[in-house]
């Protein structure tokens, strides 16, 4: 039965895509509606866009889902790479078990298997911060996450190497999730966020496809405490948002994390 459901969503893809390549993509290309082929964001496979200040718990909320630390984790910076987590094709049986192959960005971005030939644009720099993993995982069997760098407050183009706020847009544009995370330490929003959340997605990203999460709460001292937090986040975002409504934030922290702090 599984198997029959697999094959089912591949043909409905190659059925989507097809159409969409033959029907759809001309249109757009004679109006001047981006600059990729509308099928692009559809011949892999769905895609969640992790983003979020630094510290905030990107790498730890990823580890958490799939069981397996696939990501390096820590309270200073610890990665200032675009990380693209998928399944290795296998989907496998229970909790995830390994990373089973890992890729760099030169190869990634001109591999037309992947819709990611676009990003080629940002130049060598970007390539060096952009890669592959493929882990043994039944989540990724039909999606894949991307990990990204914590924003910063302090950081410029020229610190980046590459246009920070352009990439994100893209692959928010490709994504079919956009989590934006924030910690009970950070509950305003550094530099990046806010370019991020006032101008990139709003431009490249329906409200309805993002999704604000304050992760870690298992750090405020008190529900007292964690109200205050999650109150002042509410005001920034619907003050940086120019919203006349509060936007709905989830709660989550990693139950493994919490019990290996001393």
């Amino acid at each position: 039965m599984e198997t029959e459901s697999v094959t089912d969503i591949e043909a409905l893809r190659t059925a989507l895509v097809e159409l969409v390549a033959t029907k759809l993509t001309p249109i757009a290309r004679r109006y001047g509606y981006g600059e990729e082929p509308l099928e692009t964001s559809i011949r892999w496979r769905p895609l969640v866009l992790v983003l979020g200040n630094y510290s905030s718990g990107k790498s730890t909320l990823i580890n958490e889902l799939l069981g397996y630390q696939v990501q390096a984790t820590g309270q200073a910076p610890t990665d200032d790479s675009f990380t693209v987590i998928a399944g290795d094709g296998d989907g496998g049986d229970g909790e995830a078990t390994a990373v089973v192959e890992e890729r760099e960005g030169r190869v990634l971005l001109t591999d037309p298997q992947y819709p990611f030939t676009g990003l080629r644009r940002y130049g060598q720099r970007f390539a060096a911060h952009f890669r592959l993993k493929k882990v043994r995982s039944p989540l990724l069997a039909h999606l894949a996450i991307i990990d990204t760098p914590g924003m910063l407050d302090s950081v410029a183009e020229a610190g980046r190497g590459y246009d920070y706020q352009r990439v994100v847009g893209d692959l928010a544009e490709m994504a079919d999730l956009v989590l934006v995370l924030f910690d009970p330490h950070k509950a305003g929003t550094v530099r990046e966020t806010y370019d991020s959340l006032r101008e990139t997605l709003p431009m490249h990203a329906s409200e309805d496809r993002v999704v604000f999460v304050m992760n870690r709460i298992d750090e405020c001292g008190s529900l007292p405490d964690l109200l205050r937090v999650y109150g002042t986040l509410c005001w920034n975002l619907s003050q940086m948002l120019g919203r006349k409504d509060i936007p709905p934030v989830l709660l989550t922290h990693s139950p493994a994390a919490a019990t290996t702090k001393p």
